[in-house]
């Protein structure tokens, strides 16, 4: 290895670690956010992703649970929005099915889908429009599937509403 490629690769090994010391990364979301900034040297990265990896501070199981955690709690997230973000980032099935089981138990998305439910419904009752019965469970049932909701659930929270 010359100068030029240890200067490279330290520069590159000290900005994996300065984006690490912010928040969490997948293993993909790290790579991809590195070639972006250095795509001369993909294979110096792929070095210092593996070694991070290698060393505990980069993992896909712990971004995953905290991606859950983060847009379940805070975001108001649903569970099918969260595995399409989780998918996004190339994380493994078998993570993605064991972090739902843990923060998704049916009576749990129930609860979150029936809080939101019923802060949509007071959101629309304070709007200027005059919605008929019907259009505003409609909204609610919308709101919810974008949210990430499964229409099973939408639908049986708006039926309750």
């Amino acid at each position: 290895m010359n100068e030029t490629e240890k200067i490279s690769r330290e520069i590159i090994y000290n900005k994996a670690l300065r984006l690490l010391g912010r928040r969490e990364y997948s293993v993909w979301g790290l790579t991809k956010k590195l070639r972006e900034k250095f795509p001369e040297n993909s294979a110096g990265i792929l070095e210092i992703v593996q070694e991070f990896v290698d060393k505990s501070w980069l993992s896909d199981d712990r971004f995953a649970d905290y991606l859950v955690r983060e847009k379940a709690e805070y975001s108001g997230w649903g569970e099918r929005k969260i595995v399409m973000k989780l998918n996004e980032h190339k994380i493994d099935s078998k993570i993605i099915q064991e972090k739902l089981a843990k923060y998704f138990p049916p009576e749990v998305q129930l609860k979150k889908a029936q809080k939101l439910a019923l802060e949509k419904a007071q959101s629309l009752k304070i709007s200027r429009k005059k919605l008929t019965d019907f259009e505003e469970r409609q909204k609610i049932k919308n709101f919810l599937i974008s949210r990430g909701f499964p229409f099973e659930i939408a639908q049986s929270v708006v039926e309750k509403i």
